[in-house]
């Protein structure tokens, strides 16, 4: 009760500090400027393009005489299915088995770089944070009980603020290896 009294300050002014910290993140992630918006329209719309291209779907394919339509000049081509007689259902659940393929593969290659990149940033972390001179100051004999309070507490602050430090440090991680862009 006593350490509340203390510090309600200065915890009350850490808390609103990360609240405004995650707040200011979250507006810098989300944020989308008119460029940006257009960029990002831009780029689905040429997406889109190449995907319709790649499924063989010549109906929204835009061909070089205008307008959307089919394989060519002479318009959609006959029977079902992507013109080179192969059925549509076929296609389609060819296409679903290389979606699926290529997220459980996204999922493994996020999951490998984030178990790669977890013990550096341990390390990083306890490097900066790093209390060991602390703990040998602590079991120097002959301390006076106030060096040990004062050494207690510089103590207790650097494991907070590693404790903190990780729990920010590990959701930024994962926000940036979700975030990176895929490998070309």
């Amino acid at each position: 009760m006593s350490f509340w009294k203390r510090n309600q300050r200065k915890l009350l002014a850490a808390a609103a500090v990360g609240a405004a910290g995650a707040a200011a993140a979250y507006y810098w992630w989300t944020y989308e400027s008119e460029d940006q918006a257009a960029e990002r329209r831009r780029r689905d719309d040429a997406l889109a393009q190449l995907q319709s291209i790649v499924h063989g779907d010549r109906r929204r394919t835009p061909t070089p005489f205008g307008g959307a339509g089919g394989g060519g000049p002479g318009g959609e081509g006959e029977g079902g299915g992507d013109g080179h007689g192969h059925g549509g259902g076929e296609e389609q659940s060819l296409d679903d088995s290389l979606q699926a393929h290529f997220n459980s593969i996204q999922v493994l290659s996020e999951r490998q770089a984030l178990e790669d990149l977890l013990p550096r940033l341990r390390d990083l972390l306890h490097a900066a944070t790093s209390h060991d001179a602390l703990r040998e100051r602590l079991r120097a004999p002959g301390l006076a009980a106030a060096e040990k309070r004062a050494l207690w507490a510089q103590l207790a602050g650097q494991s907070f603020t590693r404790a903190m430090g990780a729990v920010w440090l590990v959701p930024l991680l994962d926000l940036l290896l979700l975030s990176r862009p895929p490998c070309a």
